[in-house]
């Protein structure tokens, strides 16, 4: 257990945080399912939405610091390149 004033402040933000991120990590998580169950059942329409709110919710994720860059990077390609999979063979 931390000593000092300021140590416990840092422990006490740090579990806050924790929480928050958490929070959105599973924000991602939970849009990405959506996206991939609409490539499944092959909705070009559901699909380019649930591709919209994946994007920006990765986009906002990244922009606190709670994805890294290239990973948003390279879960956007892969979604986008299995967009194109679908258009080519609706």
């Amino acid at each position: 257990m931390p000593v000092s004033k300021s140590a416990k402040k840092r422990m006490k933000t740090a579990e806050q945080r924790r929480v928050a991120n958490r929070a959105v990590k599973s924000k991602v998580r939970t849009v990405r399912n959506a996206f991939l169950d609409a490539i499944e059942a092959g909705d070009l329409d559901l699909a380019n939405k649930t591709y919209n709110a994946y994007s920006s919710a990765m986009d906002k994720a990244m922009k606190r610091h709670i994805l890294k860059a290239n990973t948003v990077a390279r879960n956007k390609s892969r979604a986008s390149a299995k967009i194109a999979a679908l258009k080519k063979t609706s």
